[in-house]
C-alpha cells in the first residue's frame, strides 16, 4: 500500500514538472514574438522621425516682361553740321595730242567744280618743259589772260567771268626743234572763293612723240 502511494505522489510530481516545463517554453514563446514586434515598431518610428518633410512645391517664378526694343527714326535726330565743312571738289584734267620735232601741239585742259559757295575767281598755272614754247588759245571757254606766243617756263590762262562748269579750253604749244622721247607738262587749277585761295592737285602730263 505505501508502494502504491509513493508511485502515485512521484506520478503527480512528474505530472506537475511537465506542465511547468510546457508553461515556461510557452511564456518564452510568446515574448520572442512580442519582441521583434515592438522592435520593429521602434525600428520604423526611428525611420519615420528621419525621413526629411517633403517640401511644399515652390510656385514658379512669374516671367518679366521683356523690355520693348525702341525704334529710333533718323527723321527726328538732328544732325549736327557744325564741325562739319561744305563739300568743295574742283577737277582738272589734260589730255595731248603726240607731238613732232619742231611741230605744233594742242592740249586740252577740263575743269569742273562741285560746292555750294560759287567761284569768284579762276586761273589755270601751266609749265612747259625746257625748250618748249607756248603758241595760242585756240577754243573753248577762253580765257580774258594769257600770255604772249613763244612764253616759256610756267605761264597762266586767267577767267574773269567764271565759265559754267564744266569749262574748257583749248591752247597750242610748239616743240623745240631737235626734240625727241617724252617731255612733262605739269600745271594745276587755281581758284578763289569766300575762303580764300584754292588748288587742285598737281597735274603731270606726258608729252610722247608721234610713233
Amino acid at each position: 500500500m505505501q508502494i502504491h502511494i509513493f508511485r502515485l505522489t512521484l506520478y503527480m510530481v512528474l505530472c506537475s514538472t511537465f506542465v511547468l516545463l510546457i508553461t515556461g517554453c510557452s511564456q518564452q514563446n510568446g515574448l520572442q514574438e512580442t519582441q521583434p514586434n515592438n522592435a520593429q515598431s521602434s525600428t520604423e518610428m526611428i525611420i519615420d522621425d528621419l525621413e526629411p518633410a517633403i517640401p511644399e512645391p515652390i510656385s514658379p517664378i512669374t516671367e518679366l516682361p521683356v523690355p520693348r526694343e525702341v525704334v529710333v527714326d533718323d527723321d527726328d535726330e538732328e544732325e549736327d553740321t557744325t564741325d562739319k565743312e561744305p563739300q568743295v571738289s574742283m577737277t582738272m584734267t589734260r589730255s595731248v595730242e603726240p607731238y613732232m620735232p619742231g611741230g605744233a601741239v594742242e592740249v586740252t585742259v577740263t575743269l569742273d567744280f562741285v560746292g555750294e559757295d560759287p567761284v569768284t575767281a579762276l586761273a589755270i598755272e601751266e609749265t612747259l618743259p625746257s625748250g618748249w614754247k607756248f603758241g595760242v588759245v585756240s577754243g573753248g571757254d577762253l580765257p580774258a589772260i594769257s600770255p604772249d606766243t613763244g612764253h616759256t617756263g610756267t605761264f597762266a590762262l586767267v577767267w574773269i567771268n567764271i565759265p559754267e562748269w564744266p569749262a574748257t579750253v583749248h591752247y597750242l604749244i610748239e616743240a623745240p626743234d631737235h626734240a625727241e622721247g617724252t617731255y612733262t607738262l605739269t600745271g594745276q587749277a587755281v581758284y578763289r572763293k569766300l575762303a580764300g585761295e584754292l588748288r587742285t592737285p598737281m597735274l603731270d602730263t606726258p608729252l610722247q612723240p608721234e610713233e
